[in-house]
């Protein structure tokens, strides 16, 4: 009889994880493949409807600051134009918790987010949907 197969250590786990994921440099290429491909999407036009443009601006006044311009992350926090915000992965009610109770560091490494009780329940809703555009001028649907 042949022995059982050893279960594998957390260590080697992470090994064959860690081993699976793309090389760095391909992860970083990719990300700024990402962000110019955002940018150009803003500044073809193709938002311009009215509650996005004031979630434009809402965005801009208090969200730019760690999520970047046009939603596209910086050093301070992540970009929301992304996979992992997906609307089937992350429902506007999401958007709303974290912005109204803060959210703990749980997809990236920027830490905890503080809640934003500037942020009216209005400009919310035109910050969202000016977001979901933006995942949606860039293929996140």
């Amino acid at each position: 009889m042949d022995a059982p197969p050893l279960a594998l250590g957390v260590g080697d786990r992470r090994d064959r994880v860690r081993d699976a994921l793309p090389p760095l440099r391909a992860r970083l290429s990719q990300r700024v493949f990402e962000r110019r491909r955002i940018a150009l999407s803003c500044a073809s036009g193709s938002l311009g409807r009215p509650a996005s443009e004031s979630g434009r601006v809402a965005f801009d006044r208090s969200c730019s600051a760690c999520h970047g311009v046009h939603a596209a992350g910086s050093a301070k926090g992540p970009a929301l134009v992304h996979r992992v915000y997906h609307p089937g992965l992350h429902a506007d009610s999401a958007f709303d918790l974290a912005v109204w109770h803060g959210v703990r560091a749980h997809h990236w490494s920027f830490g905890d987010m503080p809640p934003q009780p500037e942020v009216t329940p209005t400009e919310l809703a035109n910050i969202t949907r000016y977001v979901r555009e933006l995942q949606k001028a860039n293929g996140i649907e």
